[in-house]
Formats: C-alpha cells, sequence, structure tokens
C-alpha cells in the first residue's frame, strides 16, 4: 500500500506473503471465537487492525473492512440489522480524523517497514492475475469465507 508524491513510490506497508495468510486469518477466527461476550467494540477494532495489517486481498479490503465492524457488532447488539456503520465518511470527512487514522496505522507499520527497507522492489508494469488463480488463493487463503458462507463465483 502506499502512494506517490512527486513522482516517487512511497510505500506505507508491504502485505504479509501469501503463504502466511491461512494461518494469520486463522488466528483471527481463533481471536474472534475466544472473544465471545466480551466487549463486542473492542474485539470489532482488534479485528479490523489485524484484518488491515494482514490485508489478505490484492483490492477491496476497506471495504470487505468497513461492512465486518458492522457485522462484529451485531452479535452483542450494538448494530442492529440492516444498519451498516458509515465507517469510511467517518474517517473521510475529517481531514483530522483522517491523519489520526493514519497515525494509529503508521505506529504500527512505520518501524515494520523500516525492518524490511530495501528488500522489495516495485515494477513499473502492474503484474494481473488470471480469475482461476484469484479464486484458488482465496479458497484456500480465506478459511473465514465459508464460517461466514461467503463464496466466489
Amino acid at each position: 500500500m502506499g502512494e506517490v508524491v512527486r513522482y516517487q513510490e512511497l510505500v506505507h506497508y508491504v502485505a504479509p506473503p501469501a503463504h502466511d495468510m491461512q494461518s494469520m486469518l486463522h488466528g483471527l477466527s481463533v481471536f474472534w471465537e475466544r472473544t465471545q461476550g466480551q466487549s463486542a467494540v473492542m474485539s470489532s477494532a482488534v479485528m479490523s487492525f489485524g484484518f488491515v495489517y494482514i490485508h489478505a486481498l490484492a483490492d477491496c479490503n476497506g471495504r470487505v473492512l468497513r461492512f465486518w465492524v458492522s457485522d462484529v457488532l451485531r452479535p452483542d447488539g450494538v448494530v442492529k440489522e440492516p444498519m451498516i456503520l458509515p465507517v469510511s465518511s467517518l474517517i473521510s470527512w475529517d481531514p483530522a480524523e483522517r491523519r489520526a487514522y493514519n497515525s494509529v496505522l503508521d505506529s504500527i507499520s512505520r518501524p515494520l517497514m523500516g525492518a524490511l527497507a530495501g528488500t522489495c522492489e516495485f515494477v513499473p508494469t502492474p503484474i494481473g492475475y488470471p480469475m482461476a488463480s484469484a479464486r484458488t488463493l482465496c479458497s484456500r487463503g480465506r478459511p473465514w469465507r465459508s464460517r461466514f458462507g461467503v463464496t466466489l463465483t
């Protein structure tokens, strides 16, 4: 994840390798199970940050996460169906909130990215993956999908 600033790539975060995804997502699932009955708000926050740092999908991590926040809060009645919290608008509406959100993410990712400096190389041409490969990766790396009834078409 990153951005281009003055024609220079600025990398904020490099996601873990694909071969680590299954165990990391399993860890989130175990956390969820072990924290049932405890603070839904705390569980939602921890799972959100965990999902952000695992960054399991090539794209749409944020959209999945924003839905997930509401979904994690439902069992305890914090959020009633069919309501979905407007997480994105709350973060992006106020520039100060966006900076605060990014600051929290940076406080964890900056030391990690410092340790990885010089170990990543970026190419100017994006690399695409065939849909069949994406389906295979998703089905292997995301055991939580079956738990929540999510399937790829």
